[in-house]
């Protein structure tokens, strides 16, 4: 039961910042099949809304939680470009990341809501990475971090998840603002930040503009 709280206030956290909203339910499950070669995409000037949370109310619990909401519509009509800059953010934060069933002996069934969505597998598989190599491959820092590229489940003592998560395009650049939440959920310590990163695109890849991270903000909960 302990741990059911503890986890519980990280939602609090999230929860605690999001208002509450009338048009944020989810969508039906959908088959949906991704052409994820690197090839031209048309794109058209767009400001969208593609991940958020709302407030529910927990009837087993009796008490508030978050829901996280995907904008599959949207996510669904992306060209591979906006898949490749959104999948690129997703890898580093979580979006209730689970695993597919028990976790196996190589790790390999880490389910991420957003990043599985986006048509790319399971977390660090070779469906996802390769995605993203081919799209960031003059790019050495990202080739670099997908090297690294995290396990980390929801449950994981300490971890950072995607609050929020909007797209923009505009002729070819396109931009990522992302508000991030996180915990050490031993320490008993939260955090939030907001980003944004710009990317350029090009026939065939696209390259960082620029990445710009906004002050942490901390709060402690009193374990008493």
């Amino acid at each position: 039961m302990k741990s059911v709280i503890i986890h519980g206030l990280f939602f609090l956290f999230i929860v605690s910042c999001i208002p509450v909203t009338d048009d944020s339910l989810p969508f039906p499950e959908e088959k949906i099949e991704y052409n994820l070669n690197p090839e031209p995409n048309p794109l058209r000037d767009k400001k969208v809304e593609i991940l958020w949370y709302v407030p529910i109310f927990d009837s087993v619990y009796k008490d508030s939680t978050v829901e996280l909401v995907l904008n599959e519509d949207e996510i669904y009509s992306l060209s591979n470009p906006e898949r490749a800059a959104i999948g690129y953010i997703s890898t580093f934060y979580g979006t209730e990341c689970d695993w597919d069933g028990k976790a196996n002996d190589e790790w390999t069934n880490l389910k991420c809501k957003l990043t599985n969505k986006l048509g790319l597998g399971y977390q660090c598989s070779d469906q996802h990475l390769n995605f993203l190599k081919s799209w960031f491959k003059d790019e050495d820092s990202v080739l670099l971090k997908l090297e690294e590229c995290p396990l980390v489940p929801y449950t994981a003592t300490s971890q950072n998840a995607i609050k929020k998560l909007s797209l923009e395009v505009t002729n070819d650049t396109i931009i990522i603002q992302s508000d991030i939440t996180g915990a050490n959920l031993r320490e008993l310590t939260f955090w939030s930040y907001s980003k944004i990163d710009s990317f350029k695109v090009h026939l065939r890849d696209l390259s960082i503009i620029s990445e710009s991270t906004s002050e942490v903000t901390y709060n402690y909960v009193d374990p008493e």
